[in-house]
């Protein structure tokens, strides 16, 4: 179950309130209360429940209506946590706009997890992480979005391995169907500091896929299926080049009734590997889950998602 709310200001968040063009400086901020159980049986990931929430406020400048820069917090709290606070950061952007361009440098715009599938990037991600800090150049069309990413996790010292990620992902709309080029490089580097028992390393995953989406009237009212070839490349070890080579085929179908919308997802593979992505889609067997979720908009700034899940 998600909750979220925006306050008025110029937000990071595709689903923000922007700010009035005469508000040179503003406040905005983000929440998102969750609740997610998931129970596992297999080899691959033990059952969890998250419960929580975590916030984001930022004061924003804006001397012209092109530029802005933002500062401000990031608070997360893991309910049954003793800390009072799980994670308390600080927070910095500076965007520049130009039409339907924007250039970020700080905290980027990844509330969608970039428009990538739970096989590419978790879909927990937005429940333990929340916010994502590096480079970004987006671009929102009608038929072409384009987004390109930098994102540094970790710096290269003595207690931390560097954690370097680079994202693209390309949708192209062309009536009822939307092409798409995803891909990233999770990379560990640093030799400087290099931990006993932890090599450089890095996984490169990459797809070609397509969608296609009807609406109608009566019910269902939308019926959706899309279909993406993925690859991967990950090395354990840089220095030796021990490469591993996989792939897999990804094929999802949905329809849209009563405001509910169930899926049923098929994957099968052949030593894939998304380090970022849902471990499960590294079975030998077929993967598949079948699905239903709702989301209700109470305002353009609010709403609630709730759904079910099982894995097979």
């Amino acid at each position: 179950m998600l909750g979220m709310a925006e306050l008025p200001g110029e937000s990071n968040d595709s689903t923000a309130i922007k700010a009035t063009k005469c508000s040179v400086l503003s406040f905005t901020g983000s929440m998102l209360a969750f609740m997610d159980n998931t129970e596992y049986f297999n080899d691959f990931l033990d059952g969890y429940l998250h419960l929580g929430a975590w916030f984001t406020g930022r004061l924003v400048y804006r001397p012209v209506d092109q530029l802005s820069f933002a500062v401000g917090v990031h608070l997360r709290k893991a309910f049954g946590d003793e800390r009072f606070l799980s994670e308390a950061r600080p927070v910095f952007r500076a965007s520049y706009r130009a039409g339907r361009f924007r250039f970020t440098i700080g905290e980027i715009e990844s509330s969608n997890r970039h428009g990538l599938p739970d096989l590419f990037l978790n879909e927990q991600w937005t429940v333990r992480h929340g916010l994502e800090e590096g480079l970004q150049l987006l671009y929102k069309g009608e038929a072409v979005h384009q987004d390109c990413w930098a994102v540094y996790d970790s710096l290269n010292t003595p207690g931390y391995r560097e954690h370097l990620m680079l994202g693209n992902a390309t949708f192209i709309k062309r009536g009822p169907l939307t092409f798409m080029a995803l891909a990233y490089v999770d990379h560990y580097g640093g030799q400087e500091f290099a931990p006993e028992g932890d090599p450089v390393r890095e996984n490169v995953v990459g797809g070609l896929g397509v969608r296609f989406v009807h609406d109608r009237e009566g019910i269902p009212h939308t019926l959706g299926a899309e279909e993406i070839g993925v690859l991967s490349l990950t090395s354990n070890d840089r220095e030796k080049y021990d490469h591993q080579q996989g792939g897999g085929s990804y094929t999802r179908l949905w329809i849209t009734a009563a405001g509910f919308q169930t899926s049923l997802m098929v994957f099968k593979g052949s030593q894939f590997i998304a380090w970022k992505g849902n471990p499960l889609y590294r079975a030998r067997d077929i993967y598949y889950y079948i699905e239903t979720r709702k989301r209700i908009d109470f305002s353009p700034a609010a709403w609630l998602e709730f759904g079910l899940r099982l894995d097979f």
